[in-house]
């Protein structure tokens, strides 16, 4: 069986088609959305999907919404509010898009994120059964489907920012998102948190969830970490991150 994993942002639409059973991808594309409109956006998506042959993609779908406004609150303190207003006390009125919500039961964690106001009704109607969620969600639950007792620091590059998670003894730690404009600025927000966490660098790994765009920050990011910390033996490894879709279905 195949998977369609997608990923959509204001900016971008992502596809690829990945084998259950081998994890290996089949098929990708990245698609730059140039549209100043929700219409033009998904006109484009639209062509493409056509295009490819993908609207009659009859195995699971499941898409990643990439916002970079997403904060993680406990399952209780979630019930006794409202998404919309979690959203509001961290970032203000939604003025542009939909306040929507994850849970992630493994940690008793809700995941409250902006999405684009045109995506859920767009894809929901071209496949009804698709499963939609954060970005973050999907590779938290892939991080926490493998090893998490020892520190691990987990950097999510994108476009404009990057997620920051921070693993230990089964727990998630830290979880933020933070700008960016260079290696330079991914080296010091994760110092800084491994700092105040006390973290031992000698006891870390680091894993960059790829999606392949980015690989020579990615090296940038390996070697400017290994320089500031010459004392420490930081082990590395890339994961793909829409693979981690997998779990979600």
């Amino acid at each position: 069986m195949q998977q369609l994993c997608l990923e959509v942002s204001e900016k971008e639409f992502v596809y690829s088609i990945v084998n259950r059973d081998s994890k290996a991808i089949s098929d990708a594309g990245i698609l730059p959305l140039t549209g100043r409109t929700p219409e033009e956006k998904k006109e484009q998506i639209k062509e493409l999907l056509q295009k490819q042959g993908l609207l009659s993609f009859t195995d699971e779908v499941t898409l990643a919404i990439k916002s970079e406004k997403t904060t993680l609150v406990p399952q209780n303190i979630f019930g006794e509010s409202s998404a919309q207003d979690i959203f509001r006390l961290c970032f203000g009125d939604a003025t542009h898009g939909d306040v929507d919500y994850n849970r992630f039961p493994e940690q008793g964690l809700v995941n409250v994120y902006l999405s684009p106001d045109w995506v859920k009704s767009f894809f929901v109607i071209r496949y009804p059964r698709i499963v939609i969620q954060h970005e973050n969600t999907h590779v938290l639950r892939g991080i926490f489907n493998g090893s998490t007792f020892s520190p691990i620091v987990h950097i999510i590059p994108e476009q404009d920012y990057f997620s920051l998670f921070i693993t230990s003894k089964n727990k998630l730690e830290f979880y933020n998102v933070f700008e960016y404009k260079a290696a330079e600025d991914i080296i010091y927000h994760a110092v800084f948190v491994l700092d105040q966490k006390e973290i031992d660098p000698k006891e870390l790994k680091i894993i960059i969830h790829s999606s392949g765009k980015f690989d020579a920050l990615e090296e940038e990011v390996r070697d400017k970490f290994q320089r500031i910390k010459p004392e420490s033996s930081l082990k590395f490894d890339t994961q793909t991150k829409i693979k981690h879709q997998l779990l979600c279905v």
